[in-house]
């Protein structure tokens, strides 16, 4: 699965649950506010979550986006963890 670099806005409990999810390699939901949709945090996701999250964000509605074991991986953990 290819996976495209999205820039967002995660809290500190975010990257936390992100980093835990990440150790343990589990799959986990990842809750984000409109306001969020957009920052400097680097998620990499499949062009069908970058589609809703601009379907959302134009509507100015959050979203949650489900993050599988493998997509996990493929994040760098540089700026989020």
């Amino acid at each position: 699965m290819a996976y495209l670099q999205y820039n967002v806005n995660l809290t500190k409990g975010q990257k936390e649950k992100m980093f835990k999810a990440y150790q343990n390699r589990v799959p986990f939901t990842l809750r984000l506010k409109n306001k969020q949709l957009s920052g400097a945090d680097k998620l990499m996701l499949t062009k069908t979550q970058i589609k809703r999250i601009e379907k959302n964000k134009s509507k100015g509605t959050g979203i949650d986006i489900k993050i599988s074991t493998a997509q996990i991986r493929k994040q760098d953990g540089g700026n989020l963890f």
